[in-house]
């Protein structure tokens, strides 16, 4: 197995050599030759990925490929599957060059066999057993006249596996690539890099597999998570329509169609606490993003569901804080305090400290935001303990960019800019240090500076309140804009 995958591997070094040789392909061709030996001369696996897969999009969109470009369509290809995990990247990659080698005078056709190969490769690890026995029976004749009787025959016994429906030593199950991809995907999102994690988990997507083997289970509840992952992103990036869609079409996995109102009907029984805590975690998200979009009875029903898997008393306690953000999106703000109230008391019996925290914060918000509703002092030092309390957090759930947001908006919405000042500037520093070191998506971090320009205003606001306090009609006379008056 090692050998032919150096063969797989490695025989476009010798093109690439003679492609030195030949009579130019295009500027951009011999620009891109030259941009893979630098590559290749770093040892760097990831660095001639990335130059390969950059050279090869540029190139396209700008019309430039050419019959030579299929010597990097085949290394991609080959990289794409081995290094990166993606066999339906590199089934599309091998097809796009097999059509630049069929544009050619014959010079590339071995380039052509290996892309054929490698086509096999692909479609066997995608589960298409038939089709990549075709695929390798028709390459097997050139293959073994350009790479000899020994790579040949271990090719030819990786076609037989193929036919008996097994996968050989050089190839991965789907599902082996799939659950890879979701692990990495929830480790994206655990780091807060969510548009990496909205790209890993769409990617770790598969066919379902018919019946109820464990391979059909084990299929549905990887496309599952995967869309659960990009619903969790997206509400992250404050994209909740998104993230409602991507929450109910992870449903159709594992639960009967589902139209938003009654009861879900799952197709099998939760019976293991990871399994009924990943399900209360689901429908209690789903009836989150619900609830800021304004459609009641949707967030209502999936709460009920949650409500139904939250036995422990922490999951019994969030669930509380999500009826409790329910009843404020109605109007009923008195109900809403007083169901958190009771949320704290549950949440301190379950000796969860993110859970006693994060109850006791969202419980501080709401008694400042209905404090002129009960005719009562506004608490702010206890929201401002709670809110430092987790900001004292390394990584609590709920992150240090929303608490400081969340205290910052609710302290300026009562008047209180001289404490919400310090929490507003607080909440744009952590967030521009975030995006300067982001090693998230292109997306991702573009979202990050769309949430960071909120929290820009935030602070503004409360700069200009506090200015507008102490010294009224006041100009700013540099651009020093947290103790003076913006004047229009």
């Amino acid at each position: 197995m090692k050998r032919l995958a150096l063969v797989l591997l490695l025989a476009l070094f010798p093109a690439l050599t003679a492609a030195q040789g030949i009579e130019s392909d295009g500027p951009a061709f011999d620009e891109m030759l030259s941009r893979i030996n630098e590559a290749m001369a770093t040892g760097d696996d990831d660095a001639i990925y990335a130059t390969l897969n950059a050279g090869i999009r540029e190139a396209r969109e700008k019309g430039h490929l050419t019959p030579g470009w299929s010597i990097f369509y085949a290394m991609l290809t080959d990289a794409a599957r081995l290094q990166k995990n993606n066999p339906a990247y590199a089934l599309q990659l091998a097809e796009d060059g097999l059509a630049l080698v069929a544009q050619s005078d014959g010079s590339y056709e071995e380039v052509g066999w290996v892309l054929m190969v490698s086509r096999a490769y692909a479609l066997a690890d995608l589960g298409r057993h038939a089709e990549a026995v075709e695929v390798g029976r028709s390459a097997l004749p050139p293959f073994r006249k350009a790479f000899g009787d020994e790579d040949a025959d271990e090719f030819a016994g990786y076609v037989d596996q193929w036919e008996r429906g097994e996968l050989g030593d050089f190839n991965r199950s789907s599902l082996d690539v799939a659950q890879d991809r979701v692990n990495q995907a929830e480790t994206a999102f655990g780091k807060g890099e969510y548009g990496r994690a909205i790209e890993l988990a769409q990617s770790a997507r598969i066919p379902a597999i018919a019946g109820a083997s464990p391979d059909a289970l084990l299929a549905a509840g990887l496309n599952f998570r995967a869309e659960h992952i990009v619903g969790q992103a997206q509400a992250s990036l404050n994209r909740p329509r998104d993230a409602c869609a991507s929450f109910l079409s992870a449903l159709r996995h594992i639960a009967e169609p589902w139209e938003g109102s009654g009861r879900v009907t799952w197709r099998f029984t939760p019976e293991l606490e990871q399994d009924r805590q990943m399900l209360y975690r689901h429908m209690s998200r789903l009836s989150a993003c619900a609830a800021t979009l304004g459609n009641a009875d949707l967030a209502n029903a999936a709460l009920v569901e949650a409500e139904a898997l939250a036995d422990p008393p922490d999951w019994r306690a969030d669930a509380m804080v999500t009826r409790a953000s329910l009843l404020a999106s109605t109007g009923s703000w008195i109900e809403a305090h007083e169901l958190l109230q009771e949320a704290v008391a549950v949440a301190e019996t379950s000796q969860n400290s993110a859970i006693i925290s994060s109850t006791a914060f969202y419980a501080a918000l709401v008694a400042v935001k209905t404090a002129s509703l009960r005719e009562v002092a506004v608490p702010s030092q206890a929201l401002i303990a709670s809110a430092e309390a987790i900001l004292h957090q390394p990584d609590p759930p709920l992150g240090h960019a929303f608490v400081l947001r969340e205290t910052a908006q609710t302290l300026l919405a009562v008047g209180q800019t001289d404490v919400a000042v310090g929490f507003a500037e607080r909440s744009v520093m952590i967030q521009r240090e975030w995006v300067q070191q982001s090693t998230d998506s292109e997306f991702g971090t573009d979202q990050a500076r769309i949430g960071m320009a909120t929290a820009v205003e935030t602070f503004l606001s409360a700069a200009h309140g506090v200015a507008e306090a102490t010294a009224p009609a006041e100009a700013c006379p540099e651009p020093e804009y947290r103790h003076c008056v913006i004047v229009e």
